[in-house]
């Protein structure tokens, strides 16, 4: 992450801290570097936890993480939008507000914040405070620390009001939408120059795979569990969706990114990469795309193929299919 983007995510921190009567926070070299290394491990293991206390002495941690593209300045505002949730008449901490009172915390000064994407397309955000927040300290007591350090929204600040109506209001995540024809016609557009770059031909979009990739995609967000469909000579990819602002080419990004664990010297199945494969099964023609919302509010992509791709033929055995059908860029 650039320091243009540090910059942005600090200002937008500091916005909220004046309108919470907090001082400015500064940006720190080393909680950045601290961030980083531990964005990346997430992106490696491709799963959001915290980093264990005792390698982050004296430091609080925000976490966040996305699929699609997204400013990362967004985590700051995603963490901030827990404020509603915050009783001021309580004082207390919260699992659900957490990330808020870190984010305004009087006796925090410094900040430092960074990204990293995994294979599969998730985007792993971190931010470390110092000295942290949520910190209860016996006596005054929790009561008293979050009285001390998490105060109420100044409404005679103006101007900062103004601005993080502003903030709020751009930052609200847009409505789903089934993707149309156009959308369709996007992701099939951007599958073909990824195979262009693999020296296959084309995909073409086709009617009844749309229909039977809409009808499986409606079935795993009813259920709210991605399971593969098991389709007769078809291909399948499925992609799930956490977070704001769902783009149809997100799903083809995250498949895509399988190619990171794809050996192009050992040609045959290998884990992680069967998403990429199938995008660049050369004797594949035919494709079909659809999404579809749970009532939880996670969307699944789900992509049909014919004929299917991963298919291993004996004879000549899973080496040669594969390369024959997968080609280096």
């Amino acid at each position: 992450m650039n320091l243009v983007d540090a910059q942005e995510c600090l200002q937008r921190v500091n916005l909220y801290r004046q309108v919470h009567q907090a001082q400015d926070l500064e940006l720190d070299e080393d909680l950045c570097k601290q961030a980083a290394k531990w964005a990346a491990q997430l992106a490696s293991k491709d799963r959001l936890e915290h980093s264990p206390r005792e390698d982050r002495e004296n430091q609080g941690e925000n976490l966040s993480g996305h699929t699609g593209e997204q400013e990362i300045v967004k985590a700051v505002d995603r963490w901030y939008g827990e404020e509603k949730d915050y009783s001021f008449k309580k004082n207390k901490f919260s699992g659900n507000t957490g990330h808020f009172t870190q984010i305004v915390w009087q006796a925090t000064k410094k900040f430092g914040i960074a990204q990293a994407k995994s294979s599969t397309g998730w985007t792993y955000v971190v931010a470390r405070f110092s000295p942290p927040g949520n910190l209860i300290v016996t006596p005054p007591g929790e009561e008293e620390c979050f009285k001390q350090n998490v105060q109420k929204a100044d409404k005679s600040l103006e101007k900062a009001m103004k601005t993080l109506k502003i903030v709020k209001e751009s930052s609200e995540p847009k409505k789903f939408k089934a993707p149309g024809k156009d959308e369709q016609k996007e992701v099939l557009d951007q599958i073909n120059r990824i195979r262009g770059n693999h020296r296959v031909n084309p995909l073409k979009l086709d009617k009844k795979l749309v229909e039977e990739a809409e009808k499986w995609a409606k079935k795993i967000a009813k259920n709210d569990k991605p399971e593969s469909g098991n389709a007769e000579d078809q291909g399948e990819c499925l992609f799930t969706y956490s977070g704001p602002n769902f783009k149809l080419s997100g799903a083809v990004d995250a498949w895509h990114g399988g190619k990171e664990k794809y050996n192009f010297n050992k040609p045959g199945w290998q884990p992680g990469s069967g998403n990429f494969t199938q995008l660049v099964w050369a004797d594949t023609e035919n494709f079909g795309v659809a999404a579809a919302q749970s009532k939880s509010g996670k969307i699944y992509v789900c992509a049909r193929f014919s004929p299917p791709g991963n298919v291993i033929v004996t004879p000549p055995g899973e080496a040669a299919c594969f390369e024959k059908n997968v080609f280096a860029s």
